[in-house]
C-alpha cells in the first residue's frame, strides 16, 4: 500500500445497541444509523451526534432507547503493520 491512500485512513465504525430488542448493528457512517431507523427513531438527532468531538466518544452515547459506541475497524494489513 502507497503512504496517504484512502486504504491507509482509520475506519471509524459504530456499533448500536438497541435495548428494546437486545440486538445490535455495526455501521460505518453516522448517516448510515440514521437511514436505517427514520421509522422508529433512536432518541436522538444526528445533529447531536455529528456534533460529538473525539474526546466525547471516548465514552459511549447512552439514552433509553440505544447505547452507541465509535470504534476503529482493524484489517488483515492494519494488524500485520503493527
Amino acid at each position: 500500500m502507497k503512504s496517504g491512500t484512502f486504504t491507509d485512513m482509520p475506519r471509524t465504525i459504530f456499533n448500536v445497541y438497541y435495548k428494546s430488542s437486545n440486538s445490535r448493528k455495526y455501521y460505518g457512517s453516522l448517516k448510515a444509523i440514521f437511514s436505517d431507523n427514520k421509522n422508529d427513531g433512536i432518541g436522538i438527532s444526528v445533529h447531536t451526534l455529528y456534533q460529538r468531538n473525539d474526546e466525547a466518544w471516548q465514552t459511549p452515547y447512552e439514552n433509553e432507547r440505544v447505547i452507541i459506541e465509535r470504534g476503529e475497524l482493524l484489517t488483515t494489513g492494519d494488524v500485520k503493520k503493527k
